[in-house]
């Protein structure tokens, strides 16, 4: 962090960002956009809180 001013710049790094997306498009993956009641594997309700740790370790 940079501190300029008395103000905190925070940066997120590229790889939090591109892990972000790709939670929200795992999240997006899980809904049944055509009502046809097809069950997800289980596997895939695992793969938002994957990305999520992902993306918070290599933020440090």
């Amino acid at each position: 962090m940079q501190n300029t001013a008395g103000k905190t710049a925070v940066r997120c790094p590229g790889w939090t960002l591109i892990m972000m997306a790709l939670a929200l498009a795992s999240l997006l993956v899980l809904v049944d956009w055509n009502g046809t009641g097809v069950a997800k594997p289980l596997w895939m309700f695992a793969l938002p809180l994957a990305f999520g740790a992902a993306g918070g370790i290599l933020r440090r």
